[in-house]
């Protein structure tokens, strides 16, 4: 992480290289990300899926994103009291593994729908299965290209994310079947899912946010709703702020599929890798005002000026706005994944008082290659607000 934002630093707007475990990979800077994302996959194309071996280990779809719906509310709540128990006194919690169960719970009701996403066999195969499927890219990134094909089916790692895949099928088949036939009977109710469009670190802030909840819960009696969550303007400048201060480190992985020449001269060769430095664009002093400073409402401060308004919200993608990635490559489903972690921390807020253990400092995020994540094991204490 530290070479990339000196290479950043160094190299300002000029690509540079560096050496990861996939090989050599250009780096490039904020300037040339609009040109780039503006090239056609015959010249430039996403490495996304080579980076995970998609090829070899899930099949994946890029082009046909699911549509988002709702969010279910009950679900969090209904499922949040079960993972956090009580709690009438200060009590030290994993959050990080409680919290993996709420997301994919939520996910699971959002994209599945109800029945599904209550299996426990079926929760424990979406925990299992990324990091699963992280380490059989991993595994495989090892062998050449041309081995690859054979090496998979001897691979432990990719045959448990066939399995994996095999055993969704196996849930999802009949439901989707169901869903056909009875679509066709007169009087037919949508379900309130997805899948029909698939045939504590700041504890001083956490009134700001409750009050906002609360003045947004009374603007729409009560409920969240697909207009209600725009409202939350400042857990959304929260998270994107979060998002910044602790970003990915790389993003907008690309491969050339032949020669480029830049605008301003400046070639590359065909077959290389390149990306964008994601975490030294968040902190570079150039970009943001005092990057190494959290910000608890940076970008909620730029949005008060009406041209900004639609700027600098957590979906908002642009050239030094890179966590969701760019162009057609950009993350389909970011607006899912904005709103899923509003209501989480929305019922979060209002139900728990939450802050670190007394004398603690925020836990050190661990990091491996390019992956940047939270502690798995870290505790924080909850107390329940009732």
């Amino acid at each position: 992480m530290n070479f990339l934002r000196e290479g950043h630093k160094k190299y300002l707007d000029k690509i540079f290289q560096v050496w990861t475990t996939g090989g050599y990979q250009l780096v490039l800077p904020p300037k040339y990300i609009e040109e780039a994302k503006m090239m056609p996959d015959d010249i430039l194309r996403s490495s996304l899926v080579e980076f995970i071996q998609g090829r070899h280990t899930i099949a994946l779809r890029p082009d046909r994103p699911p549509r988002l719906r709702h969010l279910i509310k009950h679900e969090v709540i209904k499922d949040m009291h079960k993972l956090f128990p009580g709690l009438k006194e200060e009590t030290p919690m994993g959050v990080y593994p409680a919290v993996c169960r709420l997301v994919f719970r939520v996910s699971g009701r959002a994209f599945a729908g109800q029945k599904i996403s209550h299996d426990d066999d079926w929760m424990m195969m979406n925990i299992s299965y990324a990091g699963d499927a992280f380490q059989a890219a991993l595994v495989l990134r090892y062998y050449p290209d041309w081995l690859r094909p054979l090496v998979k089916y001897f691979t432990p790692e990719v045959r448990q994310i066939w399995k994996y895949n095999a055993k969704a099928g196996d849930y999802l088949a009949p439901l989707i079947e169901e869903r056909n036939q009875t679509g066709k009977q007169p009087g037919y109710e949508k379900p309130n899912d997805t899948l029909k469009w698939v045939q504590t670190t700041r504890p001083e802030y956490l009134l700001e946010l409750r009050e906002e909840i609360q003045e947004v819960l009374k603007m729409y009696n009560g409920e969240w709703t697909v207009e209600s969550m725009p409202q939350l303007k400042k857990m959304d400048n929260f998270i994107k702020e979060t998002q910044r201060y602790q970003p990915t480190i790389i993003s907008f992985q690309r491969k050339a599929l032949q020669s480029i020449a830049l605008s301003d001269g400046t070639r590359t060769p065909k077959g290389a890798y390149m990306m964008a430095a994601s975490d030294a664009v968040s902190h570079d002093p150039n970009i943001y005002e005092n990057p190494d400073e959290f910000d608890s409402w940076r970008y909620y401060k730029m949005r008060q000026a009406p041209e900004n308004e639609n700027k600098y919200q957590l979906v908002s993608i642009g050239n030094t706005k890179l966590h969701f990635g760019g162009g057609r490559y950009a993350c389909p489903e970011r607006w899912f994944v904005s709103h899923e972690p509003k209501l989480i921390l929305s019922a979060l807020i209002m139900a728990y008082n939450v802050k670190l253990k007394e004398g603690e400092e925020r836990p050190k995020n661990i990091l491996f290659q390019s992956m940047l994540s939270p502690n798995p094991m870290a505790e924080i204490m909850f107390k329940s607000r009732a």
